[in-house]
């Protein structure tokens, strides 16, 4: 199994038991029910974008700190300036 299969299955495996936590604490009657909708949100669209084969990374940094260089190195190309 590849590397990305591996990374995929965990996401999975997570995603499912993130969605099983947050239905048993929305099921505790001294809890908002609705405090939980965003996180369960974010589990769905994790679902959905690693059933689609499509996943979202995020680089972040400072201004002028070699962002696009790495992303460019990453991807063996001159994709972003």
């Amino acid at each position: 199994m590849t590397s990305y299969n591996v990374f995929k299955e965990e996401l999975s495996q997570i995603s499912h038991e993130m969605s099983a936590l947050l239905s048993h604490a929305k099921s505790v009657p001294a809890m908002n029910g609705h405090s939980f909708n965003g996180w369960e949100k974010t589990c769905e669209d994790l679902r959905r974008q690693l059933a689609e084969e499509n996943l979202r990374v995020a680089v972040v940094g400072p201004i002028k700190s070699g962002k696009s260089t790495f992303v460019n190195s990453l991807f063996r190309g001159d994709y972003l300036k």
